[in-house]
């Protein structure tokens, strides 16, 4: 007896036999893009202002401060800021405002000279995925959705740093704190290519994509 599919049962014959070619597979993460997504961005602000608030500042009431930072593969004092770096300059500055201080850019108008120093700012990303990998066409103009049984895909911010304050015109030690780090997550899982949970603990709401 031969049997002959109806067109609804070709979907379906396609979707079973996709299925079966899932048995076993999982993916890891593909690097990090630039630019970063919101939530990317986050993560690692909230790492280093985490970080940075885990640190003793000292009483700059009334002095006036240059703020310095350095970070792994950027001199100190280069003109050209990593994004990372930027922004935990900018983090340190705001510190000293708050701790009484006055931010200055000249050294020889300056009580104190803070330097942050940062182990480390990162941005890791892990994923794993049972299913079946959606495309983006290429070759031929034909995009498939993204078949997960089931997806879990986790993101995280780390940062170390520490500070030191040092005399501008003797560059004597006047204090100096850390290191101190911080992480912070967000993290998906897809069941059955439908329900999806989300887990966060920095300030973005969870159900917000």
């Amino acid at each position: 007896m031969r049997v002959t599919p109806t067109p609804r049962a070709l979907p379906l014959g396609i979707l079973g036999l996709m299925l079966l070619g899932t048995a076993g597979c999982s993916v890891d993460a593909g690097p990090i893009t630039i630019p970063r997504t919101a939530v990317q961005q986050i993560l690692v602000t909230e790492a280093i202002e985490r970080a940075l608030d885990g640190l003793e500042w000292p009483d700059l009431e009334g002095r006036t401060v240059v703020v310095r930072s350095g970070a792994p593969g950027v001199g100190y004092g280069s003109p050209s800021l990593t994004t990372d770096e930027g922004y935990l300059l900018r983090a340190g500055e705001v510190r000293v405002a708050r701790s009484g201080g006055r931010v200055v850019d000249d050294p020889s108008q300056a009580d104190y000279v803070l330097t942050l120093l940062a182990g480390a700012l990162s941005l890791d990303r892990s994923r794993r995925l049972f299913g079946i990998e959606g495309t983006e066409g290429g070759f031929f103009p034909i995009t498939f959705p993204m078949l997960a049984i089931y997806e879990r895909l986790h993101e995280e911010g780390f940062a170390k740093t520490q500070i030191v304050l040092n005399d501008a015109h003797s560059g004597g030690l006047v204090h100096a704190s850390g290191p101190a780090t911080a992480t912070t997550y967000y993290r998906t899982q897809t069941f059955f290519f439908v329900i999806r949970i989300r887990e966060t603990d920095t300030s973005r709401p969870e159900s917000y994509e």
